[in-house]
């Protein structure tokens, strides 16, 4: 366990670090998110840092990116009726790409993929991972708006496994609507 979370650490500063030069420490945005899946319910929060690189494609499309770190909270159930659960402590660093208008308020298209800690090792009724380190993919839709499109409505659908590490690698898919504020 103690090795995992120095890894953690490491894999927070570096992804973190990565284009410091170029902008701050100040993430540009805050998120709180709420999803569920197989007997499992999340809760999460956590800050955005934009690239400052674009790609566009004419005048109408553009390629962004961004990295996220997330704290969250997941509720699992052990048997079937419900009356014994896990609580699950979700740590991730997220790279993620985004498509969308070049207008303020437009719909987008992002996915994304990093690794992520579920500590302690996941379990639930149906499923029992065998690592606290894992991967969260991520495939999202959401319209942006507000007058300085501060505010980003958005459905995710998530994916956590081990990538195939160690054996049993069930993963999980989680249904999650995130709500973010540009800063």
């Amino acid at each position: 366990m103690r090795a995992s979370r120095i890894v953690l650490a490491v894999v927070c500063l570096a992804a973190l670090s990565a284009g410091a030069a170029e902008q701050s420490w100040r993430p540009d945005a805050a998120f709180t998110q709420v999803g569920a899946g197989d007997a499992t319910e999340s809760w999460s929060m956590g800050w955005q840092w934009h690239l400052n690189r674009e790609w566009h494609w004419g005048r109408s499309l553009a390629l962004r990116g961004h990295w996220e770190v997330a704290l969250g909270r997941w509720r699992t159930e052990l048997n079937e009726d419900g009356r014994d659960h896990a609580w699950i402590t979700q740590v991730g660093v997220v790279p993620s790409l985004r498509l969308s208008s070049t207008t303020r308020h437009a719909w987008y298209a992002e996915l994304g993929s990093g690794p992520t800690f579920l500590l302690p090792v996941y379990r639930s009724r149906d499923r029992h991972f065998s690592t606290e380190f894992n991967f969260q993919s991520h495939l999202a839709v959401g319209y942006v708006l507000g007058e300085r499109g501060e505010h980003d409505l958005g459905l995710r659908i998530d994916h956590f496994s081990n990538a195939g590490i160690r054996e049993p690698n069930p993963g999980i898919n989680l249904a999650s609507f995130r709500y973010t504020y540009r800063l």
